[in-house]
């Protein structure tokens, strides 16, 4: 009978940490690199509990047409996460065999000394970027504002005579980052934006045809340069640029 207490008690006292690693899914079926480490690290665990709760409660009032384009944006979100996580560790999308690849995530181990090297709080900054994005959605009344999906960031700032000062980020998550940025004032027409020579920071002599183009909740963006000879485009691997953009009340860096 005292055994049986003793293990009560000390269920009892294990319990709490035993659902702080449980995160939204069930381990039983992690399969990818992510998800298995997602089972192994508690704060990792955590970040998906609070991922899961903050979809459910930043989708309940969307209309619906917000609403699918941002299942859609989600999907494409998990789907980076768990290429972006693989090259973070492997330097490539595709992890190795099964049970090599369940072994090096389970040997996985923080490192506070150079987090910007750190698989695990690399992701976790990812899953963290995604909860405060979606606890942000707000609706939008105009241009203005910071827009922002799954992947890109848009700064809208009024400017003079109608115009607005555009400024733009992209970025993949995992080691080899594509990164394509440009900036540059726009002009209004209904609800599209556009400019003939949006240029890009990152290339010195590129520049491109830029549309902005609003549709109710969401923002799309799309380079229409002169390509046909062979001339770079502003973002020459992302001919579309983005999906879907939403509006936030989150702030540019």
């Amino acid at each position: 009978m005292l055994r049986r207490v003793i293990s009560l008690i000390f269920y009892l006292l294990l319990a709490p940490y035993a659902l702080a690693a449980s995160p939204s899914f069930d381990c039983k079926t992690a399969k990818t690199a992510r998800e298995l480490a997602t089972c192994n690290d508690t704060r990792l665990a955590a970040a998906d509990r609070d991922l899961a709760s903050i979809w459910q409660s930043a989708t309940a009032h969307l209309d619906s047409t917000t609403l699918a384009a941002l299942r859609k944006d989600q999907q494409k979100f998990l789907s980076a996460l768990n290429e972006g996580f693989n090259r973070s560790i492997w330097g490539k999308a595709g992890p190795p065999p099964t049970a090599s690849m369940r072994l090096q995530v389970s040997e996985l181990k923080r490192d506070a000394s150079d987090p910007d090297d750190d698989p695990l709080m690399m992701l976790e900054m990812q899953l963290r970027e995604r909860i405060a994005f979606l606890r942000a959605l707000v609706q939008a009344n105009s241009f203005a504002g910071l827009w922002k999906n799954a992947d890109a960031e848009l700064w809208i700032a009024a400017g003079e005579n109608g115009s607005y000062q555009v400024t733009f980020g992209l970025t993949s998550y995992g080691f080899e980052k594509y990164s394509c940025h440009f900036s540059r004032a726009f002009t209004a027409s209904g609800e599209t934006l556009a400019s003939s020579a949006a240029h890009n920071t990152d290339l010195d002599d590129v520049e491109d045809n830029i549309r902005i183009v609003r549709a109710g909740q969401t923002l799309t963006v799309t380079q229409d340069g002169p390509n046909k000879s062979g001339a770079l485009r502003i973002c020459p691997r992302i001919p579309a640029l983005t999906g879907s953009m939403f509006h936030t009340g989150l702030t540019a860096d």
